[in-house]
């Protein structure tokens, strides 16, 4: 629930601080806050006032970019084969030359490869909605599978494309204030195919700002719903008319808008909280998987439903290895000693709010899923 709390508060400052510049010439802080928030008020709005209307304004973001990112490969394509002048061609997809001075090491492609490590978020957003979906135990993995061998794909093209199509110094045109791909697109193509890059790459983080409150807010409200969070009879309220959780919504949006308002130096210690918190998530996750496995307590999965079967030990042991090198490359270097300390905080006021009141509550069979109140209250009775 951190994780996606102070991620919806993240993907709307991406919003601020990627298009502040496109819409004023030299942007302050406060007109990429300004901008964040605007984005927060709507996307509250569009979760508030239904499921069907959020999901229509995501889907029409989702096939935006999925389009874009079909047009730009086969433009970049184009380009590097009969237009593009002084361009590093394949040559720069296996170039060990930093840059600027500083080396390439272990630690720096680590922390490179931590852009991609941020996507499962996205994919455990998907299992989280699940519960709003048509026959999910049978479309969700499919969706899962579906969308992480389309992204991950599209993805490497797409960063393999625009590396080979950056024309000059690599460490010249990095060092600019504006967005890279955005001026690579405009310097290459044109100005028109550069404000077209601008609409869609709005339209994807607009999406995904959508996609990720709506994952906030449902965690927020099913937690609620088990008695597990402070005010939780009011943030587990439904309205009739919108069928939605309104208080659990504004909550989220509200909070949002807190962390935009704050400092930025404070803003961004609390936006590295979302990939650690959400890998220890993951790893305590596969832990209680493979102890439940073990001892016989994961049932069969019905006929035609996707399941590991005789798969789910290694997998679960390559997942936890996985996961646990993550957190490893998000807290041992120096220059993520922030992000730990932030996040053993964040972990510090859940064990307080646990030890305090949780745990009586799930003791006495007052908080808890269904089968944990029912089997609590057995046993005091």
């Amino acid at each position: 629930m951190i994780s996606f709390l102070a991620g919806t508060a993240a993907t709307a400052a991406a919003v601020g601080s990627v298009f502040a510049p496109e819409i004023w010439h030299e942007p302050t802080r406060g007109h990429v806050q300004l901008l964040s928030i605007a984005t927060t008020i709507v996307v509250c709005l569009l979760n508030i006032f239904g499921v069907r209307i959020a999901t229509r304004v995501n889907n029409i973001g989702a096939s935006i970019e999925l389009a874009g990112t079909v047009l730009l490969g086969v433009v970049l394509v184009g380009g590097l084969l009969f237009f593009f002048d002084d361009t590093h061609g394949v040559g720069i997809l296996t170039s060990t030359d930093g840059v600027g001075d500083t080396p390439i090491t272990l630690t720096s492609l680590a922390l490179a490869g931590l852009l991609p490590v941020y996507v499962l978020l996205g994919w455990e957003g998907a299992a989280d909605l699940a519960e709003e979906t048509q026959d999910p135990r049978r479309a969700a993995p499919q969706a899962m599978f579906r969308s992480v061998a389309v992204s991950g794909t599209a993805g490497f093209v797409i960063f393999a494309l625009l590396g080979m199509s950056i024309p000059g110094s690599v460490g010249g045109f990095l060092d600019q204030p504006e967005n890279p791909v955005f001026r690579l697109v405009g310097d290459q193509i044109g100005a028109f195919a550069k404000d077209l890059m601008v609409m869609i790459g709005f339209a994807s983080i607009f999406a995904c700002t959508i996609a990720n409150m709506a994952v906030a807010t449902r965690m927020v409200f099913a937690l609620s719903r088990d008695q597990m969070l402070p005010a939780s009879k009011l943030l587990a309220a439904v309205n009739e008319k919108t069928g939605t959780p309104v208080a659990a919504i504004v909550g989220v949006a509200a909070l949002a808008v807190v962390l935009n308002v704050l400092n930025e130096g404070l803003v961004a210690r609390i936006f590295a909280i979302v990939g650690l918190g959400y890998y220890w998530t993951y790893l305590l996750t596969l832990i209680a998987a493979y102890g439940a496995q073990r001892a016989g307590r994961i049932p069969d999965a019905p006929p035609h439903v996707f399941s590991l079967g005789r798969w789910v030990l290694p997998v679960t042991a390559v997942g936890a290895t996985w996961a646990a090198l993550v957190i490893v490359v998000l807290t041992v270097p120096e220059v993520n000693h922030t992000t730990a300390y932030y996040t053993a905080g964040a972990f510090a006021i859940g064990a307080l709010w646990w030890a305090l009141a949780l745990r009586g509550r799930l003791n006495e069979g007052q908080a808890g899923p269904p089968e944990v109140i029912a089997a609590a209250r057995g046993t005091t009775s």
